[in-house]
């Protein structure tokens, strides 16, 4: 802002709209949390299928306002869960996954259900999707659509829409996903940025 304000010439104006602008900037995802019916068997699976680092193994947390998790716990929760299970992993790009497993536990697997408003599928990277996508099955879950590319005969960028043992819907990508649709994806042809004609 010193700076702006020492070339001079800058309206009142164009000074809010750039202090505006400074104040958002991208936050990082930090973590997601994931409900399942066996957390033993979730741990299993992710740490033995999907290579995920462990944190802390499944652990026991009690409902007990005299210690700093029970009290948080309660806050988030509410009173009466008594206690759960919950382990934290870390993915090869340092996101963050907790897996929960409450007393009251789900009595069927989660539906895949991308209509209803909220978060219906994550995604992870590996190049080889077509070995991730076997494993996965191998390991109790399903492959919901065949490996499409997004440049059929040009990129090898490749996806596929899975579900883990748990019903939970992964996407597995073959690439990043800023590269994946950095130079437009689904364009027949290529597009020039209107700022650089």
């Amino acid at each position: 802002v010193r700076c702006v304000q020492e070339t001079g010439g800058i309206n009142a104006e164009y000074m809010g709209i750039f202090i505006q602008m400074e104040k958002v900037y991208p936050r990082s995802l930090s973590h997601i949390g994931i409900t399942v019916q066996d957390i033993d068997k979730a741990f299993s699976f992710y740490t033995s299928v999907m290579g995920w680092y462990v944190i802390m193994p499944p652990t026991v947390i009690k409902e007990d306002p005299d210690t700093a998790a029970g009290k948080m716990c309660i806050e988030v929760f509410g009173k009466g869960f008594q206690e759960f299970k919950i382990c934290h992993l870390s993915t090869g790009d340092r996101m963050g996954v907790e897996i929960f497993e409450f007393p009251t536990k789900p009595k069927a697997p989660h539906q895949f259900e991308p209509f209803k408003t909220g978060i219906f599928h994550y995604c992870v990277q590996d190049p080889d999707v077509e070995g991730l996508a076997k494993k996965i099955v191998e390991a109790g879950g399903k492959q919901r659509m065949p490996i499409c590319y997004y440049y059929p005969g040009e990129k090898p960028y490749r996806m596929v829409y899975m579900e883990d043992p748990f019903g939970i819907c992964v996407e597995i990508y073959s690439h990043s996903y800023e590269l994946t649709y950095s130079s437009g994806a689904y364009q027949a042809k290529k597009q020039t940025h209107p700022n650089l004609t």
